[in-house]
């Protein structure tokens, strides 16, 4: 039971542990604080509230992989692929 309490990190995690083993107390307050911060950013983006890859926009016979964002002005996205994809339909 002991073993299961002190898992050897593995992959990535490895890294991160030997990263932070080198860092000051400061520098480790610091990388914590940037992260955060990018996380809360990343929390403010616009989620997809509509569309997928099975659900295409359709104009005339062509089909665009296309999304709605639940910004105020629900913002349409199309895919590069998707795009290439119903460009290369046409020709």
């Amino acid at each position: 039971m002991q073993n299961e309490l002190k898992k050897e990190p593995t992959g990535k995690a490895k890294g991160g542990k030997a990263r932070a083993a080198k860092m000051s107390p400061e520098e480790r307050k610091e990388a914590s604080q940037k992260m955060v911060k990018a996380k809360a950013e990343i929390a403010t983006l616009p989620k997809v509230m509509a569309g997928s890859k099975d659900d295409p926009l359709k104009i005339g016979e062509i089909e665009l992989e296309c999304y709605v964002l639940d910004d105020e002005e629900q913002t349409r996205v199309l895919t590069t692929t998707g795009l290439a994809t119903g460009l290369n339909s046409c020709a």
